[in-house]
């Protein structure tokens, strides 16, 4: 795993590039393939294509051992190891881990999350249990597509298997910065207390 420097000191948000980045066509071939995917959706479960403007496939824990999400996990959890020994203290709480669905999201030119949100925005379940974020880029792009972060005046460009974490809380607003012309996918999902 390479270790991305983004320029935000003290940001909280690591990134590193998976040790097998191949796996990010596996997955968007694995979305591609799926008959199950469905209009995005914002956190109430409503789809508002003014906020939220993407096809999502959600992947439920039985389908956790498919090989191409099977494979991404496995490079995900060197990743998470590696923010946790760079930022101890957000191990040193209950234990947590992945206890949702996790998403594979398109979003197609001029789609994207559109609006400032961040990942724990009340005592409701499971957003409450929300302790980090991940989300690893598919794909590149380079006509905007990025994600931008509010309070750390970060905007990170999407490379093709740079994976992201970050607290859930509302320290670490974000939105996606929505490119004109270039598709963009990701996988995303929580580590949440257990």
């Amino acid at each position: 795993m390479i270790e991305v420097d983004l320029g935000g000191q003290n940001s909280f948000i690591g990134a590193w590039y998976l040790a097998e980045i191949d796996v990010c066509d596996e997955l968007i071939d694995y979305f591609n393939n799926s008959p199950t995917k469905v209009a995005g959706q914002v956190g109430d479960g409503q789809v508002d294509k003014d906020v939220k403007d993407s096809v999502d496939l959600q992947i439920n824990y039985e389908h956790f051992t498919d090989p191409p999400v099977f494979r991404y996990l496995n490079n995900l959890t060197r990743a998470c190891q590696k923010y946790v020994e760079k930022y101890q203290a957000s191990a040193a709480l209950d234990s947590w881990g992945i206890a949702e669905k996790i998403n594979i999201q398109h979003y197609e030119p001029s789609g994207g999350y559109k609006i400032w949100h961040c990942e724990r925005w009340g005592k409701g379940m499971p957003s409450a249990a929300r302790h980090l974020v991940f989300m690893t880029y598919l794909n590149d792009v380079s006509d905007a597509g990025g994600t931008e972060f509010l309070y750390q005046g970060l905007t990170v460009q999407p490379k093709k298997g740079l994976a992201l974490i970050w607290p859930a809380d509302w320290t670490h607003h974000h939105r996606g910065v929505v490119s004109p012309t270039e598709d963009k996918y990701i996988i995303t999902g929580w580590f949440s207390f257990m």
